[in-house]
């Protein structure tokens, strides 16, 4: 559209030019229309126009220079030129590219530029100017149009970080994917060697504390694969309160001494679908963030329980569709913040923490996680010790339909229980994972033959009959899913427990009910996977 205008400028530039040099071919009506018309165009048009006599002094400007960049017509033709608009960085570059068209002898030339405006702020702006040469080939005159741009170069900045995060997330999940397995097989060589200490009657804590490593490197694995929206996940049906019950001793021991934590649940019990593991998650990352918020470590985090009604007339601002909501609030009396500081605290990476301290995932994976329950989250805050609240909406389960879904977990406790003698078939193409799993249950009482690769896994079935298949999700050759499919044409009962730590958004089987067992979410401890196995087997046929 910019060229048309230009060209269309140009065309009247030359009428005029023309009627200048009394050329006999142009009659004085054929002017006064042109004038009319450069006139009608020039003056309605919601792109700036102007015109400039070469060097530097402007003889047009339309009316649109007011809204556009805040000065009048006339305080713009006062101004040297048009490279007195553009910001520093942008006038050398352009006249560069205004020099280079001249010394070229080109009619047209284009190019983008950041001006300023009136008020001291900034704008984009798509420039297409018309150059006019004598007889002698000397420029000698300009005319061109100027479009803002802004909106247009913000939505491909979106749109370029969006990839870049896009790609981030499938750096990020096949990063995850080989540290599962490596942390598989660490906190379950932790465990086994802990329970040997203690048999020989020495203090395991050391393993302790080391098994504690493992876990927060597991959290931020989580983290991670939350944020590209690539983890496993098991949802099912729980009571916030329960969930904040449960948590509280935990965050106790985070807060320390001096910040008291205060919990408020409702009296009826508030259900909502979700994976618990995501929602605890969801849950430690607000308070970390609320704890690191407390200048000098003293002061109060709260956690409040609710119900809320969202209908269509009045959602207070929150992007949910009409209906019930169990809402979570965490609000702390710390320092607050900024308002740049909050119009950032969801992009990925972002910190406000000193270097090493943070990494910008928490508020993002919050926001991934509540988005992909169907909720959402609103933060207020003020500086200056206003404290800070974020409060997460998640859809409500009528209390009449909510049936407690049985959660499998690290529960340290009686393994007796989790025992069995049947025939397993452990298919694990990481063979330290596969020598792990093997390991931990033959130690319960059961029959292991192992396999790395699915076709191995084929030629063992074809020997023997096993009770259950524990696989890996994402091998070579076959994905364990299509393994469980394939055992089960020769055996239909068998049962099975899909282990991953990774799958892929793009993956078909990466949906929870589209998996032929019971999904397994790595890193593990012995116990989980060992209630995970007698689970399945016990289950009715």
């Amino acid at each position: 559209m910019g060229s048309r205008w230009a060209g269309l400028l140009r065309d009247l530039s030359q009428l005029v030019r023309s009627w200048a040099r009394r050329d006999p071919a142009i009659s004085y009506d054929e002017l006064r229309r042109g004038e009319l018309l450069y006139r009608l165009l020039a003056e309605n048009a919601r792109d700036l126009i102007w015109s400039v006599e070469f060097p530097d002094r402007m003889t047009y400007v339309s009316p649109a220079a007011e809204e556009l960049l805040g000065w009048s017509a006339e305080e713009q033709m006062a101004r040297a030129g048009g490279f007195a608009m553009l910001v520093p960085e942008c006038a050398e570059r352009v006249a560069t590219i205004v020099e280079r068209a001249v010394a070229e002898h080109r009619s047209s030339v284009a190019y983008e530029a950041e001006h300023f405006r009136a008020d001291g702020t900034t704008l984009w702006c798509e420039i297409h100017m018309s150059l006019q040469y004598d007889e002698d080939g000397k420029v000698v005159s300009s005319v061109g149009v100027t479009r803002d741009i802004s909106k247009r170069r913000h939505l491909n900045t979106q749109l370029l970080q969006a990839q870049k995060m896009e790609a981030v997330g499938s750096l990020a999940g096949g990063i995850a994917h080989d540290f599962n397995n490596y942390l598989t097989v660490i906190i379950g060589s932790l465990e086994l060697l802990a329970e040997e200490v203690e048999k020989a009657g020495i203090p395991a804590s050391a393993f302790q504390d080391a098994l504690d490593a493992a876990d927060r490197s597991a959290s931020l694995t989580r983290q991670l694969l939350a944020f590209s929206r690539s983890q496993p996940v098991q949802p099912m049906t729980l009571d916030v309160n329960d969930l904040v019950g449960r948590s509280t001793d935990m965050f106790r021991r985070l807060a320390g001494e001096h910040i008291r934590l205060e919990t408020f649940p409702t009296s009826e019990p508030c259900w909502v679908r979700a994976d618990p593991n995501q929602l605890e998650q969801v849950l430690m990352n607000l308070f970390i963030n609320s704890r690191d918020a407390l200048d000098g470590g003293e002061g109060t985090i709260g956690i409040r329980i609710g119900r809320v009604q969202v209908d269509s007339a009045d959602s207070g601002g929150l992007s949910l569709v009409p209906g019930p909501y169990v809402r979570i609030e965490v609000v702390d009396d710390g320092r607050g913040m900024s308002s740049e500081t909050r119009a950032r605290v969801f992009e990925p990476f972002f910190s406000t923490k000193p270097r090493g301290q943070g990494t910008g995932l928490g508020l993002p994976t919050v926001r991934s996680i509540v988005s992909d329950l169907e909720g959402d989250v609103v933060l207020r805050s003020r500086p200056g010790g206003g404290g800070t609240s974020v409060c997460v909406f998640l859809p409500e389960l009528p209390s009449e339909g909510a049936v407690r879904t049985p959660r499998l977990g690290h529960i340290r406790g009686d393994r007796e229980s989790l025992h069995g003698m049947e025939s397993i078939l452990v298919v694990e193409d990481e063979e330290e994972v596969g020598r792990m799993a093997r390991r931990i249950l033959e130690r319960s009482g059961y029959t292991v033959t192992s396999a790395l690769r699915p076709s191995d896994a084929l030629r063992e079935a074809g020997r023997r009959k096993f009770g259950l298949l524990l696989t890996d999700l994402v091998m070579p050759e076959m994905s364990g899913v299509d393994l469980v499919r394939r055992l089960r044409e020769a055996q239909p009962d068998l049962r099975a427990v899909v282990m991953s730590g990774y799958v892929g958004p793009e993956d078909p089987d990466s949906e929870p009910g589209s998996l032929p067992g019971r999904l397994l979410s790595k890193p593990f401890h012995p116990e989980e996977l060992l209630r995970a196995v007698r689970g399945a087997l016990d289950e009715p046929r």
